[in-house]
């Protein structure tokens, strides 16, 4: 997200520092598929993040809405190290890594949950108990 949102602004920005529209078009990447992995069908995945050696996951819907670390497993599988549950109101939605926390927006309330997380066998996920309040702006 904070690289599609830098492109975004790099993108506006370019007429004002002297940029071509030529240079400033935006690359294509393409991709190779070398891997699949069983997933959670029950999971409604929000936002995907690699961080610090592991790979997070936000879920949404009321009731069902949390953080996973998840580890990828040699045979397909994906494990679950630990996980934060949200309150059955909040309805989780992206995930973003921000100054070594997540950071999970919540849908409709416009609050973020903050977590702190170290990746591993010995880390942790836990929420902080200070949410923070409207802290995006698009202006």
């Amino acid at each position: 997200t904070a690289a599609l949102a830098g492109a975004a602004w790099q993108g506006w920005l370019a007429p004002a520092v002297g940029r071509t529209p030529e240079s400033a078009a935006p690359k294509i990447y393409s991709f190779k598929v070398v891997k699949t992995y069983r997933h959670d069908p029950k999971a409604f995945t929000q936002g995907l993040l690699w961080c610090n050696g592991s790979l997070y996951e936000s879920t949404g819907l009321y009731g069902r809405s949390e953080v996973r670390e998840l580890r990828l497993m040699d045979e397909g599988n994906i494990e679950i190290i630990r996980q934060s549950k949200l309150r059955p109101t909040d309805f989780g939605e992206g995930l973003v890594e921000s100054r070594g926390r997540l950071l999970q927006l919540l849908w409709r309330s416009g609050e973020v949950v903050r977590y702190n997380a170290e990746a591993g066998p010995d880390g942790k996920l836990k929420q902080m108990k200070k949410r923070a309040r409207r802290p995006l702006s698009d202006g």
